[in-house]
């Protein structure tokens, strides 16, 4: 994968994008939601589906998933947090192939270390 700091990802598909969506007000995630909607009517079942899953994956996890979700042959977790200062939620992801990253892999050795971090991160302003 080459993606650079600051590209564009889907919103709704991404494990970033959900664990965004997992942390932010019900009324942001409503509007936001909604815009995903208006933009593929026909997808929005199966998108539906996944952000509910997310914000279970999210309380009970500590992370969101997207395993070939976005794009076929990518796998990702990843958290979020609000940094201190009432700055603007913030999201960390890993990810790529997923033959090099199975979702296994991503919650048995990955995801406790980041969901650490996120913990860290958020408590840098405490």
């Amino acid at each position: 994968m080459s993606l650079d700091v600051g590209s564009r990802i889907p919103l709704a598909t991404t494990a970033m994008g959900r664990a965004y969506l997992a942390l932010c007000s019900d009324a942001e995630r409503d509007v936001l939601t909604r815009r995903v909607r208006e933009r593929d009517e026909a997808a929005w079942p199966q998108i539906s589906e996944g952000i509910e899953r997310a914000l279970v994956e999210y309380r009970e996890r500590g992370c969101c998933t997207s395993f070939g979700e976005w794009q076929k042959d990518v796998n990702a977790i990843a958290i979020a947090f609000r940094p201190p200062g009432g700055r603007s939620i913030m999201a960390i992801n890993c990810g790529g192939p997923g033959f090099h990253l199975s979702p296994e892999y991503l919650l048995d050795q990955v995801r406790p270390p980041l969901v650490a971090l996120g913990r860290r991160l958020q408590d840098l302003g405490g």
